[in-house]
């Protein structure tokens, strides 16, 4: 389970924010990788990016189904759960 880790860190003349890098670390977080931004009652949210399938991590053929990721061969199993 995560603890709680804050710090404040104020925003530049372009908007940017830098992640503190413990933060960065404990999320595996390196340069170039996407976060996913948004709005959740009024807070800003962000997370990784993670392109696999929910169930079973596969990276390939992968739909959007709910917010979630999921693979062609998963899809196949929920679809068909007694083949």
């Amino acid at each position: 389970m995560l603890s709680a880790i804050g710090t404040a860190r104020r925003i530049d003349a372009l908007g940017r924010v830098v992640v503190p890098a413990e933060i960065r670390k404990l999320l595996g977080l390196s340069e170039g990788d996407l976060l996913d931004i948004h709005v959740v009652e009024g807070r800003i949210v962000m997370g990784r990016i993670e392109h696999r399938c929910t169930f079973c991590g596969a990276t390939d053929d992968l739909t959007r189904h709910r917010e979630r990721l999921v693979c062609a061969s998963c899809v196949r199993e929920i679809a068909n759960p007694t083949a």
